[in-house]
């Protein structure tokens, strides 16, 4: 079973033994416009993940959040994630934030598959 923290806390990854799904947790955190404020009365104190599926070809073997320093503040810096699997290929994972949702979403940072056929 694999279990690894993002560097800023806000991520969390999780595969068992011979999974070729990695998963990448998140807290749901309720997105507010400069108008709207939030009453914690009524919207309690439940805390709640949601979890995005990264894919693998082969089972996974190990996994790994980019280092950052601790002085970097919590946001400022994109989090990685390094996995690797049976097919000997180390991959890259990059957290991006859309702009209409901001929801989290892990994209894989392969130069081959940005190249024609």
């Amino acid at each position: 079973v694999f279990l690894a923290f993002s560097a800023d806390g806000t991520l969390f990854a999780t595969a068992g033994r011979n999974d070729r799904l990695v998963r990448i947790w998140y807290q749901n955190q309720q997105l507010l416009l400069p108008n709207q404020s939030v009453d914690l009365a009524v919207s309690g104190t439940a805390v709640t993940y949601s979890f995005i599926y990264v894919a693998h070809p082969r089972p996974v073997t190990g996994f790994s959040w980019r280092d950052t320093s601790r002085y970097m503040p919590r946001g400022a810096v994109a989090n990685m994630l390094v996995t690797n699997c049976k097919d000997n290929i180390c991959r890259l994972w990059s957290e991006t934030v859309l702009p209409d949702d901001g929801l989290i979403c892990m994209q894989q940072l392969d130069p081959a598959a940005a190249q024609d056929p």
